[in-house]
C-alpha cells in the first residue's frame, strides 16, 4: 500500500477510535488496518496509538503526526470531490485475472448483472492461476483460490473455499467408499497440477493431530480437468468447493472423508493488482462481489 492510502487509513481510525469501524469505511479486513498502522509504526519507530480494550487513543506522537497529515488527507478528499465536475461513473477496461474454473462456474455468471450497471465499463478477463508478484501491473484485480495472500497486496475475502473429496456414485459402487484416509491408497485418486506441482499429498485432521496421505492415480491435471473427470467415473477428487458443491447437492457427486477435513482456513480472495485500491471501476466491481457473496457464496445456494 502506498503512503498517501496509509493516511487514509491512519485517519479513520482516529477518527472512529477503533479497527472495525475504520476498516467498514476503508474497506479493509480490521486486520488488515491493524497491520497498516503497525507497519507505519514500525516505519517511524513511534507509537501512533494506545490500544486498550474499548478503544484506541493517539500518544503524544500520534497526536502530532496527526496534526501533521489531517490536513494534507482533508485538502486530497477535497481536491478529489472538487475535480468531478459531473457524476463520476465506473468507466474504461477492468482486467481482471482468475483460474479457469472460477471464471467458467462463477465468474461469467455474474457478469451480465454487473455491465448492466456500469455500461461505461469493459471487462477482460486473463484466465491463469499463477503466482502474484509484488510488481505485477497487468491486470487490474485477481481471484486467489488458497490461503491469504501476502502483504504485498491489499485483498479481500470473498468466501471460504475448502477443498472438497468426492467422486461419483458409479464410481463408488464399483470399488467401494473410503472410510479413512489411509483407505485411500486402494483407490484411483485424481490430482490436480498447479504452477507445475502435482497436488499428490492430501491433508487431514483427525481431533486435534494433522497429518498427510500421500495419494496416486492415473490422470493429474487442473481443477476443471479433475472434475469432470471424477464425474465421469475416473476415481476420487479433491477439488475446490466452488467446483464440486453444486454436483454434490444434485447427487452426482458424493463427499467423502468429511470428518478428516483439515479446516486450513482456505478461503476465495479478490486482490488488488493497482496501486490505485480506490479507482472506481475496481471499487464497483468488489461491491458488486461483496453484494452477491454476502451472506453465502453463489455455489452454496
Amino acid at each position: 500500500m502506498d503512503k498517501s492510502s496509509e493516511l487514509y487509513v491512519f485517519t479513520a481510525v482516529v477518527a472512529h477510535g477503533n479497527f472495525v469501524s475504520a476498516a467498514e469505511k476503508c474497506r479493509l479486513t480490521p486486520s488488515g488496518v491493524s497491520r497498516i498502522i503497525s507497519r507505519m509504526e514500525e516505519r517511524m519507530g513511534a507509537k501512533l496509538f494506545v490500544r486498550s480494550t474499548r478503544r484506541l487513543s493517539l500518544t503524544a506522537q500520534g497526536e502530532f503526526f496527526y496534526s501533521k497529515v489531517r490536513s494534507m488527507v482533508e485538502q486530497i478528499e477535497a481536491a478529489e470531490a472538487a475535480t468531478a465536475q459531473r457524476p463520476q461513473v465506473p468507466h474504461g477496461v477492468l482486467r481482471i485475472r482468475a483460474a479457469a474454473g472460477f471464471v467458467d462456474k462463477q465468474l461469467v455468471p455474474l457478469m451480465p448483472e454487473f455491465l448492466a450497471r456500469y455500461p461505461d465499463l469493459q471487462v477482460e478477463i486473463v484466465v491463469g492461476d499463477v503466482p502474484i508478484e509484488p510488481d505485477d501491473r497487468s491486470v487490474d484485480l485477481a481471484f486467489r483460490s488458497g490461503l491469504a495472500p501476502s502483504e504485498d497486496h491489499l485483498s479481500i475475502k470473498l468466501a471460504a473455499n475448502p477443498f472438497v473429496i468426492c467422486a461419483s456414485p458409479n464410481y463408488l459402487e464399483k470399488f467401494g467408499r473410503p472410510e479413512r484416509p489411509e483407505n485411500l491408497g486402494r483407490h484411483n485418486c485424481l490430482t490436480m497440477d498447479g504452477r507445475g506441482v502435482t497436488q499428490a499429498e492430501w491433508m487431514f485432521r483427525e481431533g486435534q493431530r494433522r497429518f498427510s496421505v500421500w495419494v496416486k492415480g492415473n490422470i493429474g491435471s487442473v481443477a476443471t480437468a479433475i472434475h469432470s473427470a471424477a464425474l465421469n467415473d475416473v476415481g476420487i477428487a479433491r477439488i475446490p468447493q466452488f467446483l464440486a458443491e453444486q454436483d454434490v447437492r444434485s447427487g452426482r457427486l458424493v463427499r467423502l472423508l468429511d470428518d478428516y477435513a483439515p479446516d486450513d482456513g482456505r478461503s476465495i480472495y479478490l486482490v488488488y493488482m493497482t496501486t490505485d485500491n480506490r479507482s472506481l471501476k475496481c471499487r464497483a466491481l468488489v461491491d458488486y462481489l461483496l453484494e452477491k457473496f454476502d451472506p453465502i457464496p453463489p455455489w452454496m445456494r
